[in-house]
């Protein structure tokens, strides 16, 4: 493959269209230490892609495949930032462990680049940050998994690393950690963050790309890197194993060059569904479910309001009017059932809402607690006879027979459609989608889906339901 210079770093150039002799001419007169200087720096190193951009952006997103030197460029800007004075730093990622291994003591570590600029750089675990002495600056670390960590420390420099492979978190008020994150980068005249991830398809990400793609939003800014911008830097073997595993598959615009795929193989739902699907306002409506997915423990539980039109149609529609789903114990999130009930069961004639909670997952209870915070709640208890798999296909094929919309914007169902169209079923290394079950729950009471025969296979381009002639 030829090497395409026109992004390349200069030291690259210099290497490919210069001899040996006349490399040695271009730095002979120069002393030493000034050559020695001049292989070390990151300016004779870096390529187009890797230099900041200008104006009075706030988030410059940092989009890249594997290898393509997104961590490299983020710890030369966050340095950078130190050396001009910035004292307040925040490092996020999944788990503190991500922070420590990548983006503090890897290769390309905040460590490693401060020690090859004589930069004093010391990472104290017992605090949780990385102190840089002689600046009298402090990096300090949070995860993606505890949202509550990044809710009110300050910062005037930020890196948020692998946001797109973040965990499904939220605090108690909703926000994730990254939300926390961008509320607290607000110290001093120039606060700016750099997000660096391999895309994913989830909601967050794809607005963050639209933002950074849209020419009247100067706030958001993006770079855009493949491993083969950085194949230079990179041994033969980890490229063959790469290209070995993605190569020819769908995957490898997302993990080899860091495009942006919009579906996961194998998920029930794609975001062009949901889409199609969304409406802005509900028609008057007959009844009104409200799914509920109890959690273990403080973990997030599932709470997602579902509508049935009361139009006299032989084919009637559900309208998801809000997913109200929170992490907390069991007091906490059985208030929000019933505040939802008290607040979505105006909209019904009288009678016609109802919550319906799954058996399995602890049915009694979540009756008991919500009967603790409103003996007159009405819940109705469902059990699951079979897997997700079997329970969620009738719901999704019911969207595609334009028969489930999303009643306002994508920004109130983020989380919940991040759920629909990242949940492949019978995947053991995913969570259980909280949010995604207590939709179903809902849309099954609502479609009157309970008693249908099971279908001859659980593949969903093969099941049929009488209601709609045979359709799929």
């Amino acid at each position: 493959m030829a090497l395409d210079l026109s992004e390349q770093s200069l030291a690259v150039r210099i290497a490919a269209t210069l001899t040996e002799a006349e490399r040695r001419e271009l730095f002979e007169d120069l002393p030493f230490d000034a050559q020695v200087a001049i292989a070390n720096s990151w300016h004779f190193e870096r390529r187009s892609s890797q230099v900041p951009p200008g104006g009075r952006w706030f988030r410059w997103a940092v989009k890249g495949g594997r290898g393509s030197g997104k961590t490299r460029t983020a710890t030369e800007w966050v340095t950078d930032r130190v050396e001009n004075g910035s004292t307040w730093l925040h490092l996020l990622s999944r788990t503190h462990a991500d922070v420590r291994d990548t983006m503090i003591q890897g290769e390309s570590g905040l460590i490693a680049v401060a020690h090859a600029r004589n930069i004093e750089a010391v990472y104290e675990s017992s605090k949780r940050r990385l102190w840089y002495p002689d600046h009298k600056a402090q990096a300090l670390i949070f995860g993606a998994h505890e949202p509550d960590e990044s809710r009110g420390p300050q910062c005037q420099t930020a890196w948020v690393d692998e946001f797109s492979a973040f965990p499904k978190k939220v605090d108690i008020v909703g926000n994730t950690a990254l939300s926390n994150l961008v509320l607290g980068c607000r110290l001093g005249n120039d606060p700016r963050m750099v997000i660096t991830f391999t895309p994913k398809a989830r909601p967050e990400v794809k607005q963050l790309i639209k933002r950074a793609e849209d020419p009247h939003d100067p706030r958001v800014v993006m770079s855009e890197m493949s491993l083969f911008d950085n194949i230079a830097n990179l041994p033969d073997v980890f490229i063959e194993e790469v290209l070995a595993a993605f190569a020819g598959g769908r995957l490898e615009a997302q993990e080899i060059h860091g495009v942006y795929l919009e579906t996961v193989e194998g998920a029930l739902w794609t975001p062009e569904l949901l889409d199609r699907e969304r409406v802005a306002v509900a028609p008057p409506l007959a009844r009104i479910y409200i799914g509920v997915d109890p959690p273990g423990e403080t973990a997030e539980c599932g709470i997602v309001i579902v509508g049935v039109e009361a139009a006299d149609v032989t084919r009637r529609s559900a309208y998801v009017l809000a997913d109200w789903s929170l992490a907390g114990p069991p007091e906490v999130w059985a208030r929000r059932v019933a505040f939802a009930y008290r607040t979505f069961s105006e909209m019904v004639p009288r009678g016609m809402c109802r919550i319906v909670a799954e058996k399995n997952q602890g049915h009694d209870m979540v009756r008991a607690v919500m009967h603790a915070v409103d003996a007159d709640l009405p819940v109705e208890k469902v059990t699951a006879h079979e897997g997700k798999r079997a329970r969620a296909e009738p719901v999704a094929l019911h969207y595609d027979v334009h028969r489930v919309h999303h009643v306002g914007p994508i920004t109130d169902f983020t989380l919940l459609e991040q759920e629909q169209t990242q949940w492949v079923p019978d995947d053991p290394e995913q969570d259980s989608p909280n949010r995604l079950d207590a939709l179903v729950w809902a849309c099954t009471h609502a479609l009157e889906l309970m008693n249908r025969k099971p279908a001859r296979t659980h593949q969903a381009s093969h099941m049929r339901m009488p209601e709609l002639g045979g359709r799929v």
